[in-house]
């Protein structure tokens, strides 16, 4: 049985700590939730349960305000100094520089990171900040890609390269995701497990990386991209990048199970086996959480 503890700090900020006992001798997850697109308020929160579940400690930073360009920013960052990994869902942020150099501390550590869909596009600094450019550097630095437009339907998942992540997720021979698909550009270094299919209507977008995706479309209008990668970041660090993300999507316990067998692979634990229980995580069907 656990122990579920919801600490007030200042700013309204909570930070919602799950600990089972021993925990001290459990690898530690922390979750930085940053915008309430997608309702990762309810997706993260789901997540950290199921890994407190299967043996971990897990801490998910949130807000209980939309944090996304707010002068508030994201008290209780400095969790992340205890973190063996760190998950991110962020979006246009514009954090304090104390709360950044969190962020910025536990990256340049090489710590491992998990990071969702808009994470790409986590960053807003005003363009005057010494921290303007992270804007545009955090997408391509610290998930691979920086971020473009997206398509207009949902997505078509399929497998290109097999991997240990890939145990008990089934895609025969494909599987949807809620959502639309993201353009991006991995890394040339990357390996993509996951590639994406969905159809794109902006036929007269001029940006280069999305005429050569709208070039490869079928007749149907469907264009392809990657979905879902493993990479080493500049400082050493293992990094997943999921574009699977939206909050319907984590109904489908194949998609929880692809996340929580990621969460162990980037700490180095064998995924759990395939009898493991996998819950569906019910986050909402709305494409952004509503703060009262």
């Amino acid at each position: 049985m656990c122990n579920l503890k919801n600490i007030i700090l200042p700013a309204l900020m909570a930070v919602l700590t799950i600990t089972s006992l021993q925990a001290q001798e459990k690898p530690h997850v922390v979750f930085v939730v940053g915008t309430p697109h997608y309702n990762p308020k309810d997706s993260m929160a789901g997540l950290a349960k199921q890994m407190v579940e299967l043996g971990w400690k897990a801490t998910v930073i949130d807000t209980d305000y939309n944090a996304e360009g707010n002068e508030k920013g994201i008290p209780g960052l400095e969790a992340l100094q205890d973190a063996d990994l760190a998950v991110l869902y962020l979006r246009f942020l514009a954090l304090k520089p104390d709360q950044f150099a969190h962020i910025e501390n536990y990256l340049k550590s090489g710590g491992p990171v998990l990071a969702f869909r808009t994470t790409n596009h986590a960053f807003r600094f005003p363009r005057e900040s010494k921290l303007a450019d992270w804007n545009r550097e955090f997408g391509v630095r610290v998930t691979g890609s920086r971020y473009y437009p997206h398509s207009n339907q949902k997505t078509n998942v399929l497998i290109v390269n097999p991997h240990e992540i890939l145990s008990g997720v089934d895609i025969s021979p494909s599987r949807e995701a809620a959502g639309t698909l993201y353009t991006v550009d991995a890394p040339k270094n990357a390996t993509v497990l996951l590639e994406g299919e969905s159809y794109f209507n902006n036929k007269n977008n001029k940006h280069d990386k999305v005429r050569k995706v709208l070039s490869e479309m079928d007749s149907q209008g469907n264009g392809k991209d990657d979905v879902f990668w493993l990479w080493e970041n500049e400082w050493g660090g293992k990094v997943i990048y999921s574009s699977i993300g939206h909050p319907v999507s984590f109904r489908d316990t194949n998609w929880v199970r692809l996340f929580v067998n990621s969460i162990h692979w980037l700490v180095e634990k064998p995924v759990p086996a395939l009898e493991a229980k996998i819950k569906p995580i019910d986050a909402g069907t709305i494409m952004n959480t509503v703060y009262k």
